[in-house]
């Protein structure tokens, strides 16, 4: 993954989770994930990656992605993905290091039917699936989202 895909992976992260309402703010967060940009990249990102300024549900005005979807589908995520095992309604995906929250956020955005949702630490996430689903469902649906996973 280059520098690039990795620096807007995690501004996709840190917008998806954080109030984020200026470029400075959004620097600074990058910086905590020990990414560094200057305002001209961080404009040209963002601009890539279709982020708008609106306001949320309290009225705070903040950046947003306006097609996360598209985007995500776009991205070579998957490369990082080491495998995935499930022992009853949980999975454990192994990835690169420093990658586990980008790749739960991608399964979490894309809202399957089978995946109720996702923990995410450096290099590991666990996946909890819904009732009635099993590994086959899951990891035909997460084929969707995070081409070329396998057992």
């Amino acid at each position: 993954m280059t520098e690039k895909n990795t620096r807007q992976e995690v501004i996709l992260q840190i917008i998806g989770r954080e109030r984020i309402g200026s470029q400075e703010e959004l620097l600074s967060a990058l910086g905590k994930y020990g990414i560094s940009a200057t305002q001209a990249t961080l404009s040209r990102d963002l601009r890539a990656l279709n982020v708008v300024k609106q306001p949320d549900a309290d009225g705070f005005v903040r950046y947003q992605s306006a097609q996360p979807a598209a985007w995500a589908r776009n991205s070579r995520l998957e490369t990082c993905i080491l495998g995935i095992e499930f022992a009853g309604g949980l999975g454990v995906i192994r990835v690169a290091p420093g990658f586990a929250s980008a790749v739960a956020a991608r399964i979490d955005a894309a809202c399957l039917p089978a995946v109720m949702g996702t923990v995410a630490g450096d290099d590991t996430l666990l996946l909890v699936l819904r009732e009635g689903f099993g590994p086959e469902a899951a990891l035909l649906q997460l084929e969707d989202v995070l081409p070329g996973i396998s057992r």
